[in-house]
């Protein structure tokens, strides 16, 4: 009888120490929110971000067709349920949508997208001014035939997804007919409890002036982390990025255009202007996958 008592004591003992290690895991998931910036997988420039407290995932763009995998393989391992509740595209480049066009193809894709916000600009305007990208355009467009929901965010709009406010700071304005396609990036703000994130997509000169002088300027005002406009060259001006006053720096920049010469592209420009600012970090996609772990 008392070696009978023993056994079910320690089997109490046994059943209550897994039940604090799952509550424990499920806690530290949650409460701990991850900012993945995703490296290129082949040798082209990609722009990808995975967000998740565990709870909730965002993808921000996701890069090529070639980094469909390095997208697929994050959000299974950031996510609980391998689900990704909300996946903003920028603009419709193929270096932005390429891992989302080839996921949502997927008949057996290993994770299940909720719904994709993208406000991409008439096709029409797409051919007369980006004739060169009108193809990536349409192969992305294909694919979100597949996507179960698609809206369309505006300026001005807020989503309140889990613990994330995601703002629409700025929409395509298609009167800004130079650098078109860069220039109708949709631009994101994102706040949690830890920190404000970024994102400007592949914004140029003229899409980063008609920021800092819009209704949102307040809100681009002394980022915890910035994306870097344009893979970290010929994006929006130094002007822009001094107002901004990022406390972190994101570059979604391959080695080759890390290293480039100044004859090539202004990569080394870009860097200088945010050499002289205090900034504490610069995450570089050319070192490879970067998990950060957010702070307050």
């Amino acid at each position: 009888m008392k070696r009978n008592k023993r056994l079910i004591f320690i089997l109490i003992l046994f059943a209550l120490g897994v039940a604090l290690a799952l509550i424990s895991g499920n806690t530290r998931n949650h409460e701990t929110v991850i900012l993945a910036q995703l490296a290129p997988s082949t040798e082209s420039q990609m722009c990808g971000y995975v967000l998740s407290d565990g709870e909730i995932t965002i993808v921000f763009d996701g890069g090529t067709k070639g980094d469909a995998g390095e997208v697929v393989d994050e959000v299974k391992k950031l996510s609980n349920d391998d689900t990704v509740d909300a996946w903003f595209i920028t603009h419709y480049h193929e270096d932005h949508t390429g891992a989302l066009a080839q996921i949502l193809s997927e008949p057996d894709a290993m994770i299940r997208i909720e719904k994709v916000y993208c406000n991409f600009p008439p096709p029409d305007l797409i051919q007369l001014y980006d004739p060169d990208c009108y193809s990536e355009y349409q192969i992305i467009e294909t694919a979100l035939e597949y996507a179960p929901v698609v809206d369309v965010p505006v300026e001005g709009n807020e989503f309140q997804i889990g613990e994330f406010t995601v703002f629409v700071l700025q929409s395509p304005d298609v009167s800004i007919t130079t650098n078109f396609g860069n220039n109708s990036s949709t631009i994101y703000k994102v706040e949690t409890d830890e920190s404000s994130i970024l994102i400007l997509g592949d914004a140029g000169i003229e899409a980063g002036d008609r920021l800092l002088n819009g209704p949102y300027k307040a809100k681009i005002k002394n980022i915890d982390y910035l994306q870097m406009a344009h893979h970290g060259q010929n994006g929006v001006s130094e002007e822009v990025y001094r107002y901004i006053n990022p406390r972190n720096c994101l570059w979604p920049t391959p080695a080759w255009l890390w290293d480039a010469s100044e004859d090539e592209y202004k990569t080394r420009e870009t860097r200088r202007w945010m050499d002289s600012m205090n900034v504490a970090n610069h995450y570089v996609a050319k070192d490879g996958l970067i998990e950060i772990k957010l702070q307050p």
